[in-house]
């Protein structure tokens, strides 16, 4: 669908530049948290001991990354050096949607109504959903998260082309770039990659026994996607080995973690816990279950019935939607050691595939359907509509929170004492007016005492 006239070029524009505008202002309005004080913020900066203090907590490159750069964080933004690390944070999260939608699109993204649409959903999706909150609260989430799910989707990209009919040339860089990033992803999540070697086991026993096809085993090691595990299982041993993989990590879950350990000591008890934790997990995801399960229901009908013309299509397109409905499956299974109803955060990359995998088949179904533009420019209204909304909503909430701070920001600094203290009271409490959406705390107990402009903060007596 070519571009006509100038108002068609105006709303493009505004359909990829309106969440890219709604981060800047959560990214530049945001106030450290209670957690990214109590990791560094404001405090001299020391990248190499704060990396290798995250990497022997939890040897993630997500927490190392966020140790590290939290100490160039004012505790409200003021310009200077973190600016930078702002302005990448908005750079890094608009490579999260341009990736979805090139893997919703099967192609790089044009500037062209559907692919611009589909850009703003994706958004939307994402951010009207409980899964939202880690990349955009409090910045020891933020860089945390940010890179799990862009390095997921960045290793992922190929993969998914792949079941598209489009294969990555087999040239040396390729498999360099592959290890790199296959590492770079194995490292980045201690969930995810696992899933993904468990979701790729699955394929790969499906395509030998089922479909008995026979692979040489010099094909096998001289491809890229051999390069991509061995980068994976590389980060693995970093992780675990080198590392402390979980271990410390799993503190943070409220004594709700059951452990590989403490599962194999008391696999009664334990075991029924765990499988109560499945049970409420998928509980928590059957809709989004049920949406990846018609998706695919649709894809099996444009298959069997031959909607999309052949020469279209190299690979069925249910295929992909299988494989994505069983990643979100046993991702879910994979973090079922937990109870994920506090810590849905760690859902975000599942979530993100199982938003991929419906939009994927909504896109196809426009293609087939053959809609007319004008209805997209229609749909293209409402959607700015919305997206304008929620953006204002969240501004003013922003704005809201960012004047509660700096009053006792600004009575912390300016106090003559070294240890000054602070009620429950101060603590910042504003709301979006519509969503009523919230940051995080600035001050928590178990932060306690916090550490802002050099003076120890306390709570009061």
């Amino acid at each position: 669908m070519k571009l006509k006239g100038l108002a068609s070029k105006i709303i493009v524009t505004i359909l990829y530049v309106l969440p890219v505008i709604f981060f800047t202002i959560v990214y530049f309005l945001q106030v450290v948290s209670s957690e990214d004080i109590y990791q560094g913020a404001g405090r001299p900066v020391s990248i190499i001991v704060d990396a290798l203090s995250a990497f022997h907590w939890s040897a993630r490159l997500g927490d190392m990354y966020a140790w590290s750069v939290i100490n160039f964080f004012d505790y409200k933004y003021s310009f200077g050096v973190d600016t930078f690390f702002r302005l990448f944070d908005v750079i890094l999260v608009f490579g999260i949607f341009f990736i979805m939608t090139s893997i919703i699109l099967g192609r790089r993204p044009k500037w062209q109504i559907k692919d611009a649409l589909l850009f703003c959903v994706s958004f939307l999706a994402v951010f009207l959903s409980p899964y939202s909150r880690p990349i955009m609260s409090s910045f020891s989430q933020i860089h945390n998260y940010l890179p799990i799910a862009l390095l997921s989707l960045l290793f992922l990209l190929p993969f998914a082309r792949q079941l598209r009919g489009h294969l990555l040339p087999r040239s040396r860089i390729n498999k360099i770039l592959m290890l790199i990033v296959g590492f770079l992803f194995g490292f980045s999540s201690n969930v995810t990659p696992v899933t993904f070697l468990i979701t790729a086991g699955l394929v790969v026993l499906y395509e030998r026994f089922i479909k008995e096809r026979k692979t040489q085993l010099k094909d096998i090691f001289t491809s890229w996607q051999f390069f991509a595990l061995i980068g994976i299982f590389l980060a693995l041993v970093v992780m675990y080995v080198m590392g402390s993989g979980v271990s410390s990590y799993t503190h943070g879950y409220d004594s709700g973690y059951v452990s590989i350990s403490d599962l194999i000591v008391h696999p009664g008890s334990k075991g029924v816990v765990v499988l109560g934790n499945i049970v409420h997990n998928f509980q928590s995801v059957v809709p989004m279950i049920l949406l990846m399960s018609f998706a695919t229901l649709f894809e099996y009908v444009i298959y069997r019935k031959t909607l999309m013309p052949r020469r279209q299509e190299l690979v069925p397109g249910v295929k992909f939607s299988l494989i994505c409905l069983v990643f979100f499956s046993i991702h879910i299974l994979a973090v079922s050691q937990v109870d994920i109803s506090t810590m849905t955060r760690i859902l975000l990359p599942a979530y993100i595939c199982a938003v991929v995998s419906i939009l994927f088949t909504v896109n196809r179904l426009v293609n087939i359907l053959k809609i007319h533009n004008k209805t997209l420019v229609l749909i293209s209204l409402l959607t700015i509509f919305l997206t304008f909304i929620i953006t204002l909503d969240i501004g003013i909430g922003m704005i809201k929170h960012q004047q509660q701070s700096s009053v006792v920001l600004d009575r912390i600094k300016n106090a003559q004492t070294a240890i000054v203290c602070v009620t429950p009271a101060e603590n910042p409490t504003a709301k979006s007016p519509l969503l009523k959406y919230y940051q995080r705390e600035l001050f928590v107990t178990w932060a306690m005492p916090e550490v802002i402009y050099g003076k120890q903060v306390v709570w009061c007596r």
